[in-house]
């Protein structure tokens, strides 16, 4: 992958900067130290997707957008980061980190796996791994150990395979038939550990069922009385949930309903703004002569709106899908409780028919 140029537009700031790179290796230099080396180089791993562990004082990174521009197998590509969404090749719909991990991971060609450190199992790697071994940090990489703190997710990972694994990875020494073994074997230890569980459990009942006499009782209408008692207040309980999740459910939808319409207003803005942006050219239609400097203002500030529009209209399709599903995961809890309901009222007319005739 070859970047060819990196865009900073400054939300805040209200202004852009675009670095060009030659072909070929290049050196970043300035007259004298605070000058935005640094942040240059931090800014473009940051817009490739890593979780840079500490920028300068001033560099308020979480209200840019970062646009890098790259060429890998003859193909061209743009990578936008706006927080920890990403746009890639002017899509509208963001990926969110772990999308665009396995995105930038099939883009390079690579099927590098990590080990989690709780559970052990290999994980497709977030970026900041990824791009791990191309990366040195002027504030974190000098205390003897140069990729402890450098990103904030590299945690997650086993200790002894941060760095070493990626390493032996690119560096094509790492066993691939290896790696995948001990995934088997880690899929293999979690299944045997649900069956001994579940053989345990029916042991118990076993034990019990055989410890048992069986014969004939007479009905205890006491213990029957507190079972039913039990049972109403379980159904009590359910119908209470019921009603919460419907309240939930309302509230959900009426969000829903709510960036639906400002999704569609923002849409149709940004329609007007592009047709109004198509009138503001840089030269007279008339005459051909250049446009006042107010004109030139006046387009750049319809472009930044735009801009503002699009990141606006990407968060609220954003927060839809995420409401859909919310809404959908109401539902089905609702349902599950409405099931349970049935079963304990089945359960309730059992035990009611369980009493004597002449009780």
């Amino acid at each position: 992958m070859i970047i060819k140029d990196l865009l900073i537009y400054d939300l805040a700031e209200k202004r852009a900067q675009k670095f060009e790179f030659a072909p070929g290796a290049n050196i970043i230099t300035a007259d004298g130290t605070s000058i935005g080396k640094s942040c240059l180089l931090k800014s473009l791993f940051y817009g490739m997707g890593m979780q840079i562990g500490q920028f300068a004082q001033g560099w308020n990174y979480k209200k840019m957008i970062f646009k890098i521009t790259y060429t890998h197998a003859a193909q061209t590509g743009t990578i936008v980061r706006y927080e920890d969404r990403f746009y890639l090749n002017g899509a509208a719909i963001p990926l969110n980190l772990q999308e665009y991990a396995r995105h930038l991971m099939e883009v390079v060609g690579i099927d590098l796996l990590l080990p989690l450190k709780d559970i052990g199992d290999l994980k497709t790697p977030y970026p900041s791994a990824i791009l791990l071994p191309f990366y040195v940090d002027q504030d974190s990489s000098w205390g003897g150990v140069p990729y402890r703190d450098v990103v904030q997710d590299l945690r997650m990972y086993q200790s002894k395979a941060i760095p070493a694994d990626i390493f032996r990875y690119y560096f094509g020494i790492s066993n691939h038939e290896l790696i995948q073994l001990q995934e088997r074997k880690a899929t293999l230890s979690r299944n045997l550990g649900k069956l001994n569980e579940k053989y345990s459990v029916l042991d118990e009942m076993q034990q019990d069922f055989v410890s048992r006499k069986v014969e004939a009782t007479l009905v205890n209408e006491t213990k029957l009385e507190n079972q039913i008692k039990e049972y109403l207040a379980q159904c009590a309980r359910l119908n209470e949930r019921t009603i919460e999740y419907q309240a939930e459910t309302l509230t959900l939808q009426q969000e829903l309903d709510s960036k639906r319409v400002r999704l569609s207003e923002a849409e149709l803005i940004l329609k007007e703004t592009t047709t109004i942006g198509h009138k503001v050219s840089p030269k007279c239609t008339q005459c051909g002569s250049e446009l006042t400097i107010q004109q030139s203002i006046k387009a750049l500030t319809l472009e930044n709106n735009k801009i503002a529009l699009k990141l606006a209209a990407g968060k609220l399709k954003v927060a839809i899908q995420d409401l859909t599903k919310s809404i959908s995961s109401q539902m089905d809890g609702r349902y599950k409780i409405e099931q349970e309901q049935k079963r304990i009222l089945s359960m309730l007319e059992q035990k009611q028919g369980a009493f004597p005739e002449n009780s």
